[in-house]
This record gives C-alpha cells, structure tokens and sequence, in this order.
C-alpha cells in the first residue's frame, strides 16, 4: 500500500533557502530530537506554523528583539514536501504492533533510559529509536517513524472528554530521498488564517 502524504517543514529563512537552493534536505541531528535522528516536518501547516512562532517568540525573548521588526515572516519559513514511501515502510508509533516493539527494545535497554542515566536533554525516545534505527537497522526496514503527541490535555476543564487535546502529528524521515522538496509555503498570503487558528488554538487551553 502507497503512503504519499504532503508535509511542513518549518525552520528559520535562511536553512529554508538553502534547502530550495540545494534541493535537499538535511538530517537534525543530537540529544534534542523527538523521535531521534532525521528530518522532520508535519502533518499539519497549522502544526508547522505553532512550531515556527514558538521558535520566534523564543528568540523574541532572549535576544531582547523587537517583534516588530524581527518579524516572524522575514526570519522563518515553512517548506512543503511531498513523502513516497509504501505503508509497510512507516514505523507507526500509534500502530499497536509498532508501538509494542518500541516498548520491548526500550525495556531491552532499560539500564540505559532509566531515569537519571541519560544525558543533558536526552529523552528516552531519542536514545531508542536512534538505537533502533543505527544499531539494530530497522532503516533496512523503514523509512519513516510517525508519531502523535497530545497536547495541551485539559483544554475542556468544565466537562469530561476523552477528546480535550489537540493531537501533532510530527513525521521523522529517515531515508531521506522519500521526501521531495516542493516548494515554499506560502506563509504571507496564509499568515491571516494560520493566526486566526493559532489564536483559537491556543484559546482553548
């Protein structure tokens, strides 16, 4: 079964030029990265656009920036691109089995994940799934590691839901030739909507 799916890279102008420029992506690499080494984009433009802006604002704030004039748009970017890979190659971390396997590696290797024993902000997905994909070679096997985070879990606090989060589906490329550069998103023309999003998503918390 095909998995074609369009998704957003967001990232600072400048990497984002240089990715048009060259054609090619660059794989993220280190202790911070969610789902371990890779290119990560995803699924949703709304998702792209909150990591953009929460990477901004950051900025914003400890270099003392004026917002007015280090504005969002002129300093990052989002690039779209489209992922080819068949359903068989995407280690789905919501997928039961999947998810199942990457709980009985971690527990393999529970020595190293317990807490305390990783380094810096080392997380134990990271440390894992890196594991996994360079020592164990499931990059034989996959191409793709797809996950979902809940956030903001209380956003309905005066009824009970099961639904009262917002779901991020984040995409980890691994084999990176799966995933084709597009072209820019068209953030300036789109910025209005996003916002109008972003305002009520985060209204809801």
């Amino acid at each position: 079964m095909e998995y074609n799916v369009r998704v957003y890279h967001g990232t600072q102008r400048s990497s984002g030029m240089q990715i048009l420029s060259t054609r090619q992506f660059k794989a993220s690499r280190g202790i911070e990265q969610w789902l371990g080494d890779g290119v990560y984009f995803w699924l949703h433009d709304l998702d792209a656009y909150w990591w953009i802006r929460v990477k901004w604002r950051r900025r914003v704030q400890s270099e003392k920036r004026d917002p007015v004039r280090f504005t969002l748009i002129e300093n990052y970017c989002i690039i779209t691109a489209d992922i080819q890979t068949t359903r068989e190659r995407v280690f789905d971390l919501t997928d039961p089995t999947h998810r199942m396997a990457f709980f009985d590696i971690m527990r393999q290797v529970k020595d190293r994940v317990a807490r305390g024993k990783l380094s810096g902000n080392e997380v134990a997905e990271t440390y894992v799934l890196n594991h996994m994909f360079k020592t164990l070679r499931f990059s034989e096997d996959y191409d793709v590691v797809l996950a979902m985070y809940p956030q903001h879990r209380k956003m309905y606090n005066d009824f009970e839901t099961r639904l009262g989060y917002m779901p991020q589906w984040q995409v980890c490329v691994k084999n990176i030739p799966v995933a084709t550069i597009v072209e820019e998103y068209p953030l300036h023309s789109k910025k209005a909507e996003l916002e109008r999003l972003y305002s009520l998503y985060i209204s809801a918390v």
